[in-house]
């Protein structure tokens, strides 16, 4: 039951319970007796109308109205291979139904994606046989929009030629922007 259901219910048993006398209104004035009946038992059902509408309606349902597909924003910052695997896997699995998702990489997670990324290659990760950067780069060419921190590139000493094709960096007013927007769900790995 809804706000409004429930204050008119409310107001219905009230106005039903306070027979004596005179009915107080809500303004805290009294009537006389005989006015009183007549007053009350309009406004009663005039009450009782409006509480059996406002449940029909809400036990209808909201409107059908055509849904815009789930926005999906991923930070993803760790280093940790598995955790940036299970990202790349679950926004591909929520890509194929039907969300719109993108990426945004800080931190360790943006070495992901350069063309050569620093320190060690990862190991495959099973079972898709596939090391996060590959998982990446995937999801890219699949046409994820995806990006690096404004402060990536800068303090990792490179410029934007260095990223795979297909990522550039962030501009952090249209970033938050996106990232404040209700439509958005933003999912931090």
């Amino acid at each position: 039951m809804g706000q409004f259901d429930a204050l008119l219910l409310a107001r219905i048993q009230w106005r039903v319970r306070n027979e004596s006398g005179a009915a107080i209104t809500a303004a805290g004035h009294s009537k006389p007796l005989q006015t009183r009946t007549t007053s009350m038992t309009r406004s009663t059902l005039r009450l009782a109308a409006l509480a059996l509408l406002a449940s029909v309606a809400a036990a209808a349902g909201p409107p059908a109205f055509a849904q815009e597909p789930q926005r999906v924003l991923a930070l993803v910052t760790t280093g940790e291979p598995q955790v940036q695997g299970m990202a790349f896997v679950l926004l591909s699995a929520m890509r194929a139904q039907g969300a719109t998702v993108e990426v945004m990489l800080c931190g360790p997670a943006a070495d992901l994606a350069r063309r050569e990324p620093p320190g060690p290659a990862a190991t495959p990760m099973r079972p898709m046989n596939a090391t996060p950067a590959q998982m990446l780069a995937g999801i890219v060419r699949a046409g994820v929009r995806t990006e690096v921190c404004a402060l990536y590139l800068p303090n990792a000493g490179v410029g934007p030629e260095a990223l795979i094709e297909g990522v550039r960096a962030a501009q952090p007013p249209e970033m938050a922007r996106r990232l404040i927007d209700r439509a958005t769900t933003v999912l931090p790995f």
